[in-house]
């Protein structure tokens, strides 16, 4: 025998899991440390596959992780000797926002489905 689900108490469906998997612009502004004030935009494909990420394009090679709508993605630079990391959330499936962080600094990014 099951007790009753007193009213108002009804259990919350979880919420579903982000689609990473597309063609992407990211435009990150740089707002502390080494190039304060700038802002640049580069274009990745991502494929998703369970909660993993992995993608990038020429030179760009990008690895991470889901959790519900946000990914946590790390772009490693070895020409510059550091790791960025990127926390992303979709708003929509097709944009989103967060922030990034390295060794030499951090700012704001915001992350645009283009297909």
């Amino acid at each position: 025998r099951q007790s009753p689900t007193p009213e108002g108490l009804q259990p919350t469906p979880a919420a579903a899991q982000a689609d990473f998997t597309a063609l992407w612009r990211i435009l990150v502004t740089i707002t502390r440390g080494s190039g304060a004030g700038e802002s640049f935009a580069f274009d990745v494909v991502l494929q998703q596959n369970g909660v993993l990420i992995t993608g990038g394009t020429v030179g760009i090679q990008i690895t991470g992780r889901v959790d519900g709508q946000t990914a946590t993605l790390t772009y490693p630079q070895p020409a510059l000797s550091y790791t960025a990391t990127f926390t992303l959330t979709l708003v929509d499936g097709m944009w989103g926002g967060g922030t990034f962080t390295s060794a030499v600094n951090a700012g704001t990014s915001t992350l645009h489905r283009l297909q």
